[in-house]
């Protein structure tokens, strides 16, 4: 299968054979640059609390773990990112015994936890990334076939209104990775971001940042929205009717090839509207350059060096620096954000009124700082 190749430093294109069914396909080009191929899903499962579409909810709540499992595993990923778990053993369980949780982290508008789960067989080596307090992420240092990247899952608090504090929060994830001294990075998960986020986003911890989706689809719409109201009825036929691109990845990095990006968990289980999550999942697989064959003419970087040197400087500065004072600001910012509901239709730009009792599963009310 040849499918259009993105090189994320120099966005040359070319033309490679690849296959997403194994981790252990290699690819090579014309200029004998060995790689391998990453796959990543991420997905808010909600839970997994059964839609009331579904035609017995009762039942479907014994199940949405395995159908959640399935809809994953049938992209074969070696990473999963997931957003609004239960509890912090919940992706655990799921996930058994292929998959380890690197750790879990309490959302700051949701009492749901955030998880990172990698396969153990593609990850000999791995090591959590400490991020700072209050940052709702979990991030990893992986070596994949030798290469060392950086993957995190990350959850931001949502509404409109809350759009200057995820990018605090997003700026402040992206310079603790920064800091680890490496420079192929994927962020993936539920960023709850608007469509006049984006430009701010991609400029952030000396840029660079590659959106995903646009880069790979040409901004194709049939894979745009991941919250689709109006075909999606989680939360009833009647609730939450607007469509948004809330779930992101981005990624920066010289031995980072972009190959593919889908969506999961888009398509009904029984009957009109019964879906297995009320946001629908990021499929994403890249080719990662072999560091014992360099990266030849795909070397040249197009973010600021010298400010990614300057964030990494940060890591050995005191605890009581500005972004630390930033994110506590941002952290207590949220009690007082309206969290009745996301009505920012990036299409129709509508106001839409939604009922908060719809909201039935989800707390706003912040029980536990994150450690």
């Amino acid at each position: 299968m040849f499918t259009r190749t993105r090189t994320i430093a120099s966005k040359t294109q070319t033309h490679a054979s690849l296959s997403t069914s194994s981790s252990t396909t290699t690819t090579q080009d014309s200029n004998s640059t060995i790689s391998h191929p990453l796959t990543i899903v991420s997905w808010n499962i909600s839970s997994a609390n059964p839609s009331l579409a579904a035609p017995d909810p009762r039942s479907r709540l014994d199940q949405a773990p395995r159908l959640i499992r399935d809809e994953c595993l049938g992209r074969t990923p070696d990473v999963i990112a997931l957003q609004e778990t239960a509890s912090s053993g919940q992706g655990n369980y799921i996930f058994e015994p292929l998959y380890v949780s690197i750790g879990t982290r309490v959302a700051l508008h949701t009492n749901e936890y955030i998880d990172l789960l990698i396969k153990k067989e593609t990850f000999p080596e791995y090591s959590p990334i400490s991020l700072e307090r209050g940052l709702p992420a979990v991030a990893a240092l992986l070596t994949f076939r030798g290469t060392k990247i950086a993957v995190a899952s990350i959850h931001l608090p949502h509404t409109k209104e809350a759009a200057p504090l995820r990018q605090r929060l997003c700026e402040a994830i992206m310079k603790c990775i920064v800091a680890q001294g490496v420079d192929d990075i994927i962020l993936i998960g539920d960023f709850n971001m608007r469509k006049d986020e984006d430009r701010a986003i991609e400029q952030l911890a000396g840029g660079g940042w590659i959106d995903v989706w646009k880069e790979l689809t040409n901004s194709d719409k049939s894979k745009m929205f991941t919250w689709n109201g109006r075909e999606n009825m989680y939360h009833g036929p009647a609730s939450f009717r607007f469509t948004a691109r809330f779930d992101r990845c981005y990624a920066r990095g010289d031995k980072l090839r972009l190959q593919k990006f889908d969506l999961i968990g888009n398509r009904p289980v029984k009957g009109i509207g019964d879906y297995l999550s009320d946001h629908y999942g990021l499929f994403v697989c890249c080719d990662v350059v072999a560091t014992s064959m360099g990266v030849g003419n795909h070397a040249k970087r197009h973010y600021n060096a010298d400010e990614v040197r300057r964030l990494r400087m940060q890591r050995f500065e005191s605890a009581s620096s500005s972004n630390q004072n930033q994110v506590d600001e941002g952290c207590n910012e949220v009690s007082t954000i309206d969290l009745t509901g996301d009505s920012d239709d990036e299409l129709a730009r509508t106001d839409i009124q939604v009922a908060s009792s719809c909201k039935r599963r989800k707390s706003h009310t912040i029980n536990e700082k994150v450690s």
